[in-house]
């Protein structure tokens, strides 16, 4: 390839390094009860997450979290991107919980999780129904 004038080859970026300060509290209260040869559980949950607003988060570029999803897996997660380029900031509040029946004799179980996450202000990078 022939360099061109305006950008020689190969273009090289500077070094990006990031430290982000997180604060989290969350607790958990598993409920369990016992009926005959059935188990249930009921473990309501709640989380707190703060960081400092990021205001430097442009200067990288996006590329991996360009898709977010939320599911249970990752909704008490302390950043919910699944890559390293960007990061949530503010104050996060999360409260869910799960219900969970399990037979000991058939093996047969259900599980049912429910949460919901508040954030101190609105993240462009997620739709505002999420």
């Amino acid at each position: 390839m022939v360099p061109s004038a305006k950008a020689p080859w190969p273009v090289v970026l500077p070094a990006i390094t990031l430290a982000i300060p997180i604060g989290a509290v969350e607790l958990r209260w598993p409920l369990l009860s016992r009926s005959g040869r059935a188990a249930h559980l009921l473990e309501p949950a709640m989380q707190i997450v703060w960081s400092p607003d990021l205001d430097d988060e442009d200067r990288v570029p996006n590329e991996d979290s360009q898709l977010v999803e939320f599911d249970e897996g990752n909704l008490f997660s302390l950043n919910r991107f699944p890559g390293w380029d960007r990061f949530e900031d503010g104050l996060i509040a999360t409260a869910g919980g799960r219900a969970s029946w399990r037979s000991s004799g058939s093996g047969q179980s259900a599980t049912f999780f429910v949460g919901r996450s508040f954030r101190s202000r609105i993240e462009p990078e997620f739709e505002l129904r999420s």
